[in-house]
């Protein structure tokens, strides 16, 4: 009797185990309890800023990461190292060399904050797979950059919520049957 409540401990756990190694993917950063990460990317409309201007996003913090951006091509961010927009005259080059070796001269440059919080983790069982936010420069002047929110796309996995439903039905199964199983042998 014993061996057999062990026996259905331990099928009930390696179903739980294998549950979670297809749903939670593995990754390098800290995962808060019951969420994934996703990916969440910024773009920015077609402007005439552009033709004046070298946009570039990089890090107040933390590594080096810049980047230049073009129009309508999405680059990744990250509120927790501070990203922030840069726009520099076309006919002035940047230092070259690490970001972080040139950041007063950097903070000399018109710049403004990225309008939007970086989506990083969704519950487990969200469908959400991935954010793009779609950005338009407002104004650069003296006194900085303007950079608003135009529009937000999200994209949905619906196999998602199926193989969760899935996977905890089969597990659901699994004990109703080894319940049934051993009311038959009490009988």
């Amino acid at each position: 009797m014993r061996t057999l409540m062990h026996r259905w401990w331990h099928g009930v756990t390696a179903l739980l185990v294998a549950a979670w190694l297809l749903v939670a993917p593995l990754h390098a950063d800290l995962i808060p309890p019951g969420t994934r990460p996703i990916e969440h990317t910024l773009v920015f409309d077609a402007s005439p800023w552009f033709q004046q201007y070298r946009i570039v996003a990089a890090p107040t913090v933390g590594f080096d990461g810049d980047v230049v951006v073009q129009p309508d091509v999405p680059f990744r961010f990250s509120s927790k190292y501070g990203t922030r927009l840069y726009a520099v005259p076309l006919d002035v080059t940047p230092p070259s060399g690490a970001w972080r070796d040139a950041r007063e001269w950097w903070s000399m440059q018109r710049s403004a904050d990225i309008p939007v919080a970086e989506r990083k983790f969704v519950p487990l069982v969200s469908t959400l797979e991935s954010v793009e936010t779609r950005l338009r420069i407002v104004d650069i002047s003296a006194s900085g950059m303007q950079v608003v929110v135009v529009d937000e796309d999200s994209v949905h996995n619906g196999w998602l919520i199926a193989s969760l439903l899935l996977v905890f039905g089969l597990g659901l199964g699994l004990l109703l049957w080894l319940w049934r199983k051993r009311r038959k042998q009490h009988a």
